[in-house]
């Protein structure tokens, strides 16, 4: 963004909260609702003010209602924040390591600012976009800079950063895309007290080795809310010390609190799935962390195959980081031998998981689901190699 936008958005939360109030009452998906709002303002402003309305529509999973109506922000700030509830778990990291200053680099519209800033926390936010960097200060009310973060000096100091993972609309597939890129953000690390680098959950774990781990000592987390996968971050210096080196992590965060789990991966217990025994799949989290055997060893399930993300029991087992399915039964996967045994089981809706192996999931559901004004129950197929041979487990979720 520029100087002029930044003019422009100081310009619409200080003289135009009319138009404001109005861009959040009107249906801003159809061009009735933009034209009303060019009624009242040139088209720049009114497109502000749409953008402002939806970000804070779209901010209220990750701040809740409250916080999410004073938000200034525009809509892809909000896609690239992290949660509230993130922002200070992180918070806390820092205050338990002793750190009363953060400087978090790469601010966006200042969401983990503000999980500091809720802490206590002084903080020194720092981006390049000067728009971002004011949205951080109104935000997250703290100190900002509008500067490239290899500016900064972060000699001794803690240090967050949430490195840019964009590029031209599409989400960066490597390290090396990122910007500030790689050497950049070792540089930054290396000589702080601790650091936490957000990166993408997608993260190639070796790749960040290769690039981060001579930088200092580091551990590294996976985070989801709600079931989905949301961020991980690789923790250096003194953020990382109580944990193994190299160790992975897994953080759950749901509507009963959060949850962590943590453990060296064991040599996994290989066996076949219990017949009318229940099936279980992994949080994300837990799966992107290596965290199976862990599980497997905790509750005395087996693995069917080695990197599935299945665990096998005789009976449910009760964790938050694991879902179950009732096995109904096992067979050779043959789509039309699987339609058969749905059908004479009167099944309505299925979902199909490939695990390990690729098939078109949106054809095979429609291809294996009942007649759709007959109801029926809804099933679940998991499909996978074991050995030479595919098998498949039609299950019922618990």
């Amino acid at each position: 963004m520029t100087p002029d936008n930044l003019k422009a958005w100081q310009t619409l939360l200080s003289e135009h909260q009319p138009l404001i109030d109005k861009a959040a009452a009107v249906d801003r998906t159809t061009v009735t609702g933009i034209a009303s709002l060019r009624k009242h303002a040139d088209p720049a402003l009114a497109h502000l003010a749409a953008q402002l309305a939806e970000a804070r529509v779209r901010a209220v999973p990750k701040l809740g209602e409250e916080r999410a109506a004073s938000l200034i922000a525009d809509i892809e700030g909000v896609e690239q924040a992290s949660s509230l509830r993130t922002a200070r778990l992180k918070a806390d990291r820092f205050k338990a390591a002793g750190a009363s200053r953060v400087i978090d680099l790469c601010s966006g519209i200042g969401i983990d600012a503000m999980g500091c800033t809720d802490a206590g926390l002084d903080v020194l936010a720092v981006d390049r976009d000067p728009v971002r960097a004011w949205m951080t200060a109104r935000n997250a009310r703290c100190q900002i800079a509008a500067a490239d973060a290899a500016t900064i000096d972060t000699t001794d100091a803690w240090l967050h950063i949430d490195p840019a993972r964009r590029s031209d609309g599409r989400r960066a597939a490597s390290l090396e895309e990122y910007e500030p890129g790689p050497a950049t953000i070792a540089k930054l690390i290396r000589n702080t007290r601790g650091a936490c680098v957000k990166l993408s959950p997608a993260l190639d774990v070796e790749e960040a080795t290769t690039h981060l781990g001579d930088a200092a000592p580091w551990s590294l987390t996976f985070v989801s809310e709600a079931g989905r996968l949301v961020q991980s971050l690789w923790w250096s210096g003194q953020l990382a010390q109580g944990d193994e080196p190299g160790e992975k992590q897994a953080l759950r965060i749901d509507n009963d609190g959060t949850h962590e789990l943590s453990g060296t991966p064991i040599f996994p217990l290989l066996g076949p799935v219990p017949e009318n025994g229940y099936l279980h799949t992994l949080d994300p989290a837990a799966e992107r962390a290596d965290m199976a055997t862990i599980l497997c060893a905790r509750h005395d399930g087996i693995m069917p195959h080695p990197r599935a993300g299945l665990v096998a029991s005789e009976s449910v087992i009760d964790s938050p980081w694991l879902t179950a399915f009732r096995v109904e039964t096992e067979m050779g996967w043959r789509e039309d031998n699987v339609r058969k045994w749905l059908s004479r089981h009167h099944t309505g809706v299925v979902e199909v998981k490939p695990r390990g192996i690729k098939l078109d999931t949106d054809a095979l559901q429609k291809s294996l689901r009942g007649p759709k004004k007959k109801g029926g129950t809804k099933r679940t197929v998991f499909v996978t190699r074991i050995g030479e041979k595919v098998r498949c487990w039609i299950t019922r979720r618990v």
